[in-house]
């Protein structure tokens, strides 16, 4: 979940940006992956990016219902592939806003590719990733983030499963002692260790033991 920590000041022109027409595409009420100064079309209507963008609590009706209508049918999609973070970031957001309606869609879903142990359908389970396997394909360090809506959502069971079933894959493995991206990886990126530490601090039983292991690698990265 996104946490803004800037000044003060530039709260209200951040949301009031989140909020106005130009960051959504006017079809379908879904935020745009980018925006730019009008020169780049190649950004899309990005549920995953509604979902952040709900969940630090930007009202909109037709982004909300965009996202119900998507997932009353299959988890959130980039690209044509469904993708279980994304999926876990509306729960998420569901959580934050009390949208019951949005909580339990997000929530099947995100059990369901849980339980399958995959990052995206059609990707591999975890513990068949090859090196090549991009961080987003593969069942590794940023699946650790779906702790934070896991856990607010009363699995924690679940959660504690996750965290046994990764981390010890991961943990230390990458440059400056971060951990990898995947269990079969010794690349590391901040972006994915910055999404593993926000969700490890979730979790009592050596979650926030690592997630400060992560933050003191970042420090010295």
């Amino acid at each position: 979940m996104v946490r803004f920590v800037g000044p003060d000041a530039l709260r209200p022109g951040l949301h009031a940006w989140l909020a106005s027409a130009a960051s959504r595409d006017p079809d379908t009420g879904l935020w745009w992956s980018w925006v730019s100064d009008g020169s780049d079309t190649s950004a899309y209507p990005y549920e995953e990016a509604t979902a952040w963008a709900l969940g630090v609590g930007v009202e909109n009706a037709r982004g909300r219902d965009a996202l119900c209508r998507a997932l009353r049918t299959r988890p959130l999609q980039r690209a044509g592939r469904a993708y279980l973070f994304d999926t876990g970031v509306a729960l998420d957001a569901a959580i934050a806003t009390g949208d019951d309606e949005l909580r339990t869609l997000a929530l099947d879903h995100t059990l369901t590719l849980l339980k399958a142990r995959v990052a995206v359908e059609s990707g591999p389970p975890l513990g068949e990733e090859t090196e090549s396997t991009r961080w987003s394909d593969a069942f590794g360090a940023h699946q650790l983030w779906l702790i934070r809506p896991l856990v607010r959502a009363g699995y924690l069971a679940e959660a504690r499963a996750l965290f046994a079933d990764v981390w010890p894959r991961i943990a230390g493995r990458g440059v400056f002692g971060l951990p990898a991206i995947h269990g079969a990886s010794t690349r590391a990126y901040c972006h994915a260790a910055a999404y593993a530490a926000e969700g490890l601090r979730w979790l009592d039983d050596g979650g926030r033991a690592a997630a400060l292991e992560i933050v003191n690698a970042l420090l010295k990265a």
